[in-house]
């Protein structure tokens, strides 16, 4: 079957593991084996599902979390622009707690309203 979302990279982004959907979503090892390496087509419900738990938008698992991202970094920038305040700032954060130095870094998170 053809992985058609990113959830293995939206778990990387969030410093999170196939593990990590048996032990914070409650799920049994069978499912979240299936679904992390995209032997279970996903579902409305499925999406919606991990996406509250990721706290991000639903559709952004459809994308890789480097798109999304600066996707709400434009959203955002252009709400700066359009309201007269100073844009959001666009410096790297530090790496999250527990992810290695090494890790990959990208531009700051920002939900859009």
């Amino acid at each position: 079957m053809e992985k058609n979302w990113f959830l293995q990279q939206w778990l990387d982004h969030f410093n999170k593991r196939q593990a990590s959907l048996v032990n914070e979503l409650g799920w049994d090892k069978s499912r979240a084996n299936f679904v992390y390496h995209g032997k279970q087509p996903y579902r409305r419900d499925l999406v919606n599902e991990i996406a509250a738990w990721l706290q991000i938008e639903p559709y952004e698992l459809l994308m890789d979390p480097q798109e999304a991202i600066a996707i709400r970094y434009l959203r955002a920038a252009a709400r700066s622009i359009s309201e007269g305040s100073p844009l959001p700032a666009s410096t790297d954060p530090a790496p999250k707690a527990g992810r290695s130095p090494n890790a990959r870094r990208t531009k700051p998170s920002i939900k859009a309203a």
